[in-house]
């Protein structure tokens, strides 16, 4: 991918490839929230949580980020192709990020 993401974007690719959940979870601000599969997480504990459970059913798995694009107010949304070993994979997903001061404040999944 071409664009350049925002750092605090790049480093949460970076640590969902390495399957590293505490820097995942560091990557959100101590109010910041995950909206996947219509749940909402809140908190960085509870964020690295929900990613280890998410690496125990679906890893390995792999994001191969596609495109993104940077809206005002610090709204960043990146979509990526995610391959598993699944029957309905790889499928696209747009990952929408609201940045505030450096961190992730907010973060859905679709």
């Amino acid at each position: 991918m071409a664009t350049t993401l925002p750092p605090i974007v790049a480093r949460y690719f970076r640590a969902e490839a390495a399957c590293d959940v505490e820097a995942l979870a560091a990557c959100f601000t101590p109010e910041g929230r995950l909206v996947d599969e219509a749940r909402t997480i809140e908190g960085p504990e509870a964020i690295a949580s929900w990613m280890r459970t998410v690496m125990s059913k679906h890893h390995p798995y792999q994001v191969e980020l596609l495109e993104s694009s940077e809206k005002d107010g610090g709204v960043v949304i990146v979509r990526g192709r995610v391959s598993r070993h699944a029957p309905n994979s790889p499928v696209e997903m747009n990952h929408k990020f609201q940045v505030v001061h450096g961190k992730i404040a907010r973060l859905e999944i679709r």
